[in-house]
């Protein structure tokens, strides 16, 4: 049968317009009233599903409940052979997206006219009034597109199709029917999942990229796939100013970026104001919204602004490396040489040690990058540098200099945040490493090589190619360990094995497996143990090389070793083995000063040092929080010196905020909470700035997110919520750059369980919801990720009682309430048959069974709800036994036992 035979009651079905999930959208004529409409029909196959048919008749209901000129009416909603359907008017015309592709074609490589802009903010402003009439009645689109905007034949624009709506009150089962939208038309909350902040602003947001692309016909951002795309909307990437058309006027431009803005804050409040700005363009007029509100030109010129200086902790090293082969260079000999050995041709072009020491320091004390990028090209730029080995390819000094060259490159252009190139020159270095290693194994070639592919590994990581990474540092830690045991006297090669493992441990360690992860750390402990027995030959500053000579990437083994003590102090749980190596990596720096950049380095070692040992005995000897804080002050004040002698190196200006944050921290838990808010503050301001020049890097996220909740522990109200809520922000947007970072997992949900209860207090039980959701999930994977401890089965357990106590207060779903409750008394229940009758898990099951006993009465179910309240005296009883000296259990008790007896009191027996 032909489609222009079908029928539904009382309409003729033409041609297919489209499909969306599993909903079919026909042109059709209503043959009563010769009527042209269109007809979204749920086939009866999918309506049998509940959820499918539950979201297509709300998806019916908002549109049909929206009157507005701009909004594609519903005339009616019905169903015919169990299939649903409902009844539209019908838009002869064409969708913007249809326009967009037209466009393109047109105007390949052509500049748009006034005439074009104009019709950009005329359909912008028809799309917001259409916007703020839904959202003035709790409506909240969930997917503007431009597949979703039509236009008709007279140029007049119409909002469609409500398939993603939500309420902004949303009822308990609304929120599990609000598909996700489009990827690429995604505001930042909702690709971060933080479900609490959708709200009309969500769709603001889609229709500022709707209206870049009008408005310069291509996307607002330029993810070639939807994990780059979805990362590059999480960190609130914006259009780059290169991005835009010249043709597209500077008040459209102020106008789009305040509807993209990242920070819900800074976007445009309503639709209307939206509206107001695109309407007073349009006749020329000043945009008063925007000059009430507008974003400050210094954020943009933040967002904008391509530093191109420093990355993380991680890479500090590669100055040091940069500085310490060029002033061994001129020394440097691969081996003992030998009379068969050939001259050095004094025409081959290198670097020069002077080259390097010139350019290491003032890349270290603030010399531009444009200053920089010209010396690096006179060096010997990475297109031309091999063409001029080419006659002398085979020799093995040619391949020597190039290894070290690339390497020496390569380490600049991590500095410079050029991954690209970076990578570049490092696949160049191993190939000449691999070549020198064919033609003669001396260790030497093989461990530089190795740490070739270290520096790989951290690079990989930082750009989130995890596998590979992990699979390029085993390769490293192999070859090392290979080495070290056919040479097990050799000091160098065993001090490089333990600095091979630290740099890959500071990468890996929270992604690893744990198992992996302590063989790591006990390899390093135990070649720091071994190594005493030859202090003297080992620790003298610039101890000579061994054997074959190693050209490694350190300025002294002391430094290498000061750095393995202090990274395995971090790792250990135990504070007097910590405390042990942080006061010998002390006492290795005392004698260093800010001179030239190497020894910055050492400041900067003994600044960390300091960091460390103050943190571990803030946290784990309350008793010497005198001495703590003395560590962390001296830690920021050494920090804050480095940052200011070397502008350039992000790590210093990194260590400083981190400092101020341990010592902020510390102040608020002695109780100096007024001195705890202003230290970090100042270490909110510093990680809010490396945040926005470089969004990709996760630590500063993680380690921004870790400040703001920690200053919301000193706040309250509303305060406390706001902090709470941005952190959540900073630590998911470190997730999402670092997904298998079990360290983040874990404190993002300390993070949610803080927000909930924020919101909980504020009496926003449905918002409180949405976070224990979010943590919950969270929870989950991070189950997925290693083997479930204590803390983090305890934590969904919790988890989940919370969750059942906010759908208790905001929701008639009680089936969901029920689950959460069953869920969260199976979890205790196991965790106190497991983790050894903890008091602790048996007061948390019988508040589970409590609670659960509420919903029962509140349900009418009077016997389930004496039982519930029977089983959580007797767990209640369980912990009292357990700890007879606390007080709370009899308290508990008493509660208990009095709702018990009314419960009695108003169910007498038959």
């Amino acid at each position: 049968m032909q489609l222009d035979e079908l029928k539904l009651r009382d309409y003729q079905l033409l041609r297919e317009l489209g499909r969306g999930g599993m909903a079919i959208v026909y042109e059709a004529i209503e043959t009563s009233v010769a009527r042209q409409v269109a007809i979204k029909i749920l086939p009866a196959a999918a309506a049998l599903d509940e959820r499918q048919s539950s979201h297509f008749r709300f998806e019916a209901q908002v549109a049909a409940s929206l009157d507005h000129p701009r909004i594609v009416p519903v005339y009616t909603v019905g169903t015919e052979d169990q299939a649903l359907f409902y009844v539209m008017k019908y838009i002869d015309g064409r969708s913007l997206a249809t326009v967009v592709d037209e466009m393109r074609v047109l105007h390949r490589n052509e500049n748009l006219d006034e005439a074009h802009m104009l019709n950009v903010a005329q359909w912008g402003l028809q799309a917001a009034e259409a916007l703020s009439y839904a959202h003035a009645r709790g409506v909240v689109h969930g997917d503007v597109k431009p597949a979703n905007l039509l236009l008709d034949q007279s140029g007049d624009l119409w909002l469609t199709d409500f398939g993603a709506a939500r309420l902004s009150a949303p009822p308990a089962h609304s929120a599990e029917l609000s598909p996700a939208g489009t990827i690429r038309y995604l505001s930042p909350e909702q690709v971060r999942g933080e479900s609490w902040n959708i709200d009309h602003r969500s769709d603001i947001y889609a229709l500022g990229a709707t209206l870049f692309e009008l408005a310069t016909l291509r996307p607002a951002l330029p993810g070639v796939n939807s994990s780059e795309l979805l990362r590059q909307i999480a960190i609130g990437t914006t259009p780059r100013p290169a991005a835009w058309s010249r043709s597209v006027p500077v008040r459209l431009r102020e106008i789009i970026l305040r509807a993209m803005a990242a920070d819900l804050n800074a976007r445009y409040a309503t639709a209307g104001e939206l509206a107001e700005d695109l309407r007073c363009f349009l006749k020329n007029k000043p945009t008063p919204v925007s000059q009430r509100s507008r974003i400050g030109s210094s954020f943009l010129l933040r967002k904008r602004i391509s530093i191109a200086a420093a990355g993380f902790l991680a890479v500090a090293v590669g100055l040091a490396s940069l500085t310490y082969i060029a002033r061994r260079s001129s020394a440097f000999n691969l081996r003992q040489p030998t009379a068969a050995d050939p001259e050095p041709n004094p025409s081959l072009p290198s670097i020069t040690e002077q080259d390097l020491e010139q350019l290491a320091d003032k890349l270290a004390r603030g010399t531009s990058l444009t200053e920089m990028d010209t010396q690096l090209i006179q060096l010997g730029p990475a297109t031309d540098f091999q063409s001029a080995h080419s006659d002398i390819e085979h020799e093995e000094q040619a391949r020597y200099e190039l290894a070290k060259t690339y390497d020496c490159l390569a380490t600049l252009h991590g500095w410079k945040h050029d991954f690209a190139l970076q990578e570049a020159m490092l696949l160049r270095s191993t190939e000449q490493w691999s070549a020198l290693i064919q033609q003669q194994p001396f260790p030497g070639y093989v461990a530089a090589a190795a740490f070739s592919q270290i520096m790989m590994c951290e690079l990989y990581t930082h750009t989130g190619r995890i596998q590979e990474s992990i699979e390029m540092g085993k390769q490293a830690i192999g070859q090392l360990e290979a080495l070290h045991q056919s040479n097990p006297d050799d000091s160098e090669l065993t001090v490089a094995l333990a600095y091979a493992l630290t740099r890959m441990d500071l990468a890996l360690c929270e992604i690893l497996s744990p198992e992996e992860a302590a063989r790591h750390k006990q390899t390093i402990t135990d070649i720091l143990a071994s190594l005493p027995e030859r202090s003297d030959e080992i620790l003298s500053v610039g101890s000579p090389n061994h054997t074959d000579g190693l050209q490694l990437p350190f300025t002294s083994l002391r430094d290498a070793l000061t750095e393995c003590r202090i990274h395995i102090a971090v790792r250990l749980p135990d504070l007097k083995q910590a405390e042990k190596h942080l006061q010998m990596a002390l006492a290795e720096l005392a004698d260093a000063e800010v001179a030239d950049s190497v020894a910055g380095r050492r400041v900067g070692l003994q600044a960390r040092a300091e960091q460390f040992l103050g943190s571990k005995l803030a946290d784990f000897a309350p008793e010497r929080k005198a001495e703590a804080e003395s560590h962390l002050q001296r830690s920021a004040a050494l920090f804050q010196q480095l940052a200011a002698e070397f502008p350039q190196m992000v790590a210093y200006r990194a260590g400083w905020a981190f400092a101020l944050g341990g010592f902020g921290k510390s102040q608020v838990s002695a109780g100096k909470v007024k001195d705890g808010k202003l230290w970090l503050t100042q270490a909110i301001e510093l990680l809010t700035e490396l945040t926005t020049q470089y969004p990709d890097n996760p630590e500063f996220h993680h380690r921004l997110a870790g400040d703001l909740n920690n200053l919301g522990n000193s706040l309250s109200g509303a305060e406390a919520l706001a902090k709470y809520d941005e952190a959540v922000t900073h630590e998911t947007i470190a997730i999402l750059l670092s997904p298998l970072h079990r360290e983040y997992r874990r404190w993002l949900a300390i993070q949610y369980r803080n927000l909930a209860n924020s919101y909980w207090q504020a009496q926003d039980s449905y918002k409180a919801e949405s976070v224990w959701r979010s943590a919950i999930v969270n929870a989950d994977y991070l189950a997925e990720l290693e083997p479930a401890v204590y803390d983090d089965s305890h934590r969904q357990a919790h988890n989940w009682l919370a969750l059942g106590e906010s759908l208790l207060a905001s929701s008639e779903n009680s089936q969901e309430t029920n689950d959460a409750f069953r869920t969260a008394s199976e979890l205790f229940h196991n965790l106190f048959q497991d983790a050894g009758h903890k008091p602790h898990d048996a007061c948390m099951l019988a508040a589970t069974y409590a609670q659960w006993s509420q919903l029962q009465e509140k349900q009418g179910n009077l016997d389930q709800a004496k039982q519930m309240l029977e089983r959580a005296i007797a767990h209640e009883q369980e912990a009292l036994q357990l700890e007879p000296d606390q007080p709370d259990h009899d308290l508990s008790l008493s509660e208990y036992r009095r709702r018990l007896e009314k419960l009695s009191e108003s169910q007498p027996d038959a």
